[in-house]
């Protein structure tokens, strides 16, 4: 049997240790409840984890190429599109009746055209046998080459005015999301107007742009060496990831201001739970820890000497041993040394432990099911409160 002295808020207890029991103060304690887990070996990613901010990978603002009269806008707010969907009609009357006067002046200049000709196949044959002046015979010709290009200036125009009658029906250039309608029908527009009739952003795919601390540069390049690197996301509030991307760019220079370097993930975004502007909790993943010392992370304590677990040994009495830790990953904290594989650590019940004493271990709560805590028993007024080493 061996006697500590302890001090604890002022006064003096005496603890007894023995084979059957813990005597503290001249009382049999009874063993102490508490939940254990083994320390097993398990891989574990090493994930970075930082906010990161959700852009649409294409966003067209939407702008008149001619001038006119909104006539009809064919597609609601909000509302998803693809390339080529109609969205706005622009009155096409002014650009017909342009394109009706073009065909009619190239018709014109065709019909002048063949008389030309007809006049210059009847001066050549006169002008080769010397009776037509060669002035004549340059005249007719000079006359046919000038209608070939007022013909071809009359084509250009016409083509230019149906390319005005297509402009007039304003498309979608890419598949997206529609916001508001920022000019309704009945308005005049110009064309190239520094105001957008409406913004569309293409929302599958999707990306997300953070920056990571340079000092996991290195890091980044060795795991893009490796494969494709997976960017899970979390909302604010909940850990768990509720979407997965892949890295896809990297920026090509650290900001001198901030130390972080740019990245960007993509992601298909089917279910549309990534909204352009939108933060989100970003987790990178750079290694993973083969074959890892790991325990839950509820056991490791944190006292005045650093970081500690309690050890159950053979004979149930626990073992206050400091211990350095690693990354933590979904519950699990990798050990880096003090514990040994196999090794029983007490997860639940800490906070009426002291080195020595007996306990009762007991089965860690079932998914749903309430695990009650260690019952605290007060003396003097005063509860019986972990010992700090």
């Amino acid at each position: 049997m061996a006697a500590v002295v302890l001090i604890a808020g002022g006064y003096g207890f005496v603890r007894w240790t023995s084979g059957a029991s813990t005597v503290r103060a001249g009382r049999v304690l009874p063993p102490a409840p508490v939940t254990v887990a083994r320390v097993t070996t398990a891989d574990v990613p090493v994930r970075l984890r930082v906010v990161g901010t959700v852009q649409p990978v294409e966003t067209v603002a939407i702008k008149s190429r001619v001038d006119g009269q909104i006539v009809k806008v064919h597609f609601a707010e909000g509302q998803m599109v693809k390339k080529g969907d109609l969205l706005f009609s622009i009155d096409p009357r002014p650009f017909e009746w342009q394109l009706r006067q073009a065909e009619a002046n190239l018709a014109r200049d065709r019909a002048l055209l063949a008389k030309a000709r007809a006049d210059l196949e009847r001066i050549q044959p006169l002008w080769q046998r010397g009776v037509a002046p060669k002035q004549t015979y340059d005249a007719a010709v000079a006359g046919v080459n000038s209608l070939l290009a007022t013909i071809q200036a009359g084509q250009a125009t016409t083509e230019q005015i149906k390319l005005q009658i297509e402009f007039a029906a304003i498309r979608a250039p890419i598949d997206g999301k529609t916001g508001a309608v920022l000019i309704n029908a009945g308005n005049l527009v110009k064309a190239n107007d520094t105001g957008a009739l409406v913004v569309i952003n293409q929302l599958r795919p999707i990306d997300v742009t953070f920056a990571i601390p340079e000092r996991h540069v290195e890091a980044l390049r060795t795991a893009r060496q490796a494969g494709p690197v997976a960017v899970n996301v979390t909302r604010p509030d909940e850990p768990t990831p509720f979407a997965t991307g892949k890295l896809i760019f990297v920026n090509n220079a650290i900001d001198a201001a901030t130390g972080t370097i740019q990245l960007k993930a993509r992601y298909e975004n089917t279910d549309g739970n990534l909204v352009p502007g939108r933060f989100v909790g970003v987790q990178v993943t750079l290694a993973v820890r083969r074959n890892a010392l790991v325990v839950p992370s509820e056991s490791v304590q944190v006292g005045q000497r650093g970081r500690y677990v309690f050890v159950v040994k053979a004979d149930r009495t626990v073992e206050q041993r400091m211990v350095r830790d690693g990354i933590s990953e979904g519950g699990r904290t990798v050990i880096e040394s003090g514990l040994k594989l196999g090794e029983t650590v007490v997860t639940d019940g800490q906070l009426r432990l002291f080195p020595g004493i007996k306990v009762t271990p007991r089965p860690p709560a079932t998914r749903g099911g309430a695990r009650p805590g260690p019952a605290v028993r007060k003396t003097g007024g005063s509860s019986l409160a972990k010992d700090d080493h």
